[in-house]
């Protein structure tokens, strides 16, 4: 049974859903090595369905406690949260990872450490500049609070979120300055094609004219 199956991507939803708010299922996972299992899965492809529910999981897995925090770390799970707050914002898992980090970095220097290491603290910055749903945005800046970023690295977000909106606001202008050109083009190229239909019909009709005039006015050969 592979991992996509359905089988699979159900069995670790359930999981998910057993460790929430339930300490002793939380430990019982740890002590039986689940932990782990659900790191690997933590694929690149953020589209895959088994990549937001082992998230998920972990999220449950760590909320509350301190020993599925370091043992989730040291299964290598935070480059690879990392690297799915890469993906599309509009991607939910990728909420479910910047929440799973949060949970991680919460009452835990050296968790905050390994994400800052890992460059979650510049991703997370560059997610704030560029800007993303509000849901998404509410749990990014809970998330930098709780690394504890330093007065200058708090100067750096606001100078990159401010510059990230006003380039996107220009971007916007642009776009949709570019759409009505666009739009103008293709009127335009549709008059054209519709002169020239025109012009090509006229043409057509005059040299059948011609061709039928100078049948009749050629002098014919006698016999």
């Amino acid at each position: 049974m592979g991992e996509d199956s359905p089988v699979a991507i159900d069995a670790i939803a359930a999981l998910g859903y057993l460790v929430h708010k339930d300490a002793s299922t939380k430990a019982a996972v740890r002590r039986l090595g689940g932990i782990p299992l659900l790191v690997r899965m933590l694929h690149a492809d953020a589209h895959k369905p088994i990549t937001c529910y082992a998230t998920a999981a972990l999220h449950n897995l760590v909320d509350g406690s301190t020993r599925n925090k370091q043992a989730v770390r040291a299964a290598g799970a935070i480059p690879r949260l990392v690297l799915l707050m890469d993906g599309d914002a509009s991607n939910p898992v990728v909420e479910v990872a910047v929440r799973t980090i949060f949970k991680l970095a919460e009452k835990c220097e050296e968790n905050q450490s390994d994400i800052r290491r890992a460059r979650g603290l510049a991703r997370l910055i560059e997610m704030q500049a560029k800007g993303c749903t509000k849901s998404l945005s509410a749990w990014v800046e809970k998330t930098l609070q709780t690394l504890k970023m330093t007065d200058r690295e708090m100067e750096d977000a606001k100078v990159l979120s401010f510059l990230g909106k006003s380039f996107q606001r220009e971007f916007d202008k642009v776009r949709s300055s570019n759409d009505n050109l666009l739009s103008e083009v293709v009127s335009l190229k549709e008059l054209v094609n519709g002169v020239v239909g025109d012009l090509m019909g006229q043409l057509s009709h005059q040299q059948n004219v011609w061709q039928k005039r100078k049948r009749t006015s050629s002098p014919r050969l006698k016999c």
